[in-house]
């Protein structure tokens, strides 16, 4: 398969008849195509990473979009968490700003919006117009995955304050060491330091605790 700057494309028989392109589907059958054939994409373009194919090539033809974005689009989930294992960059964005998230939100394939959102797409990126994954959700009345799209945010936000609030702790515990280290002996001073730092390790073994 011709590839230029990891510009590709990748195409066969059975995207043709996924595409409904019956001519091209007869021609295939009369050089000795099985008329029962799978349409299973990923084994293809699995093949044919192993040949030294980029997992983040893109469709030159089609915006410039990845071929983990193309998956998306098209639902073929067994696509997407091959491209995923095979370390597909997940936050590509194509000339105009979509992302694989993108993608799947637009064309309702919640599951694979969930499996993105687990390998951490970022929801928050935008097309080059301002919007975002949510927004696309909203607007195509895609109730289940807006609603997906939201609970992710909520879960981001509270990671986020509790990673903060453990910061905070342990800056306030290392400066009542450094205060109290000005009024007491070096080795006291250093015993106390040390015991103070590992109050949140302690806490957190205690809490984890069954």
């Amino acid at each position: 398969m011709a590839q230029s700057h990891d510009k590709v494309e990748v195409e066969n028989e059975l995207v043709a008849a996924h595409r409904g392109d019956a001519q091209a589907v007869a021609a295939w059958l009369d050089e000795g195509g099985c008329v029962d054939a799978r349409y299973a994409p990923e084994r293809k373009v699995a093949a044919w990473l192993d040949e030294g194919g980029g997992v983040d090539a893109r469709y030159a033809e089609r915006k410039d979009i990845t071929l983990l974005m193309a998956a998306a689009c098209e639902g073929q989930e067994a696509m997407v968490r091959m491209l995923l294992q095979r370390g597909a960059s997940i936050n590509l964005q194509a000339s105009l700003g979509g992302t694989a998230l993108m993608s799947a939100v637009t064309n309702d394939h919640t599951t694979i919006v969930r499996a993105l959102l687990d390998a951490k797409a970022d929801a928050s990126l935008q097309t080059t117009n301002g919007i975002t994954a949510l927004m696309c959700a909203e607007h195509q009345k895609h109730t289940a995955i807006a609603q997906l799209l939201r609970q992710h945010a909520k879960r981001q936000t509270a990671e986020a304050e509790a990673s903060i609030s453990s910061s905070l702790a342990l800056t306030q515990t290392l400066t009542l060491a450094s205060t109290l280290t000005l009024a007491l002996t070096p080795a006291l001073a250093l015993a106390l330091t040390l015991a103070l730092t590992l109050v949140p390790t302690l806490t957190l073994t205690l809490t984890l605790a069954p």
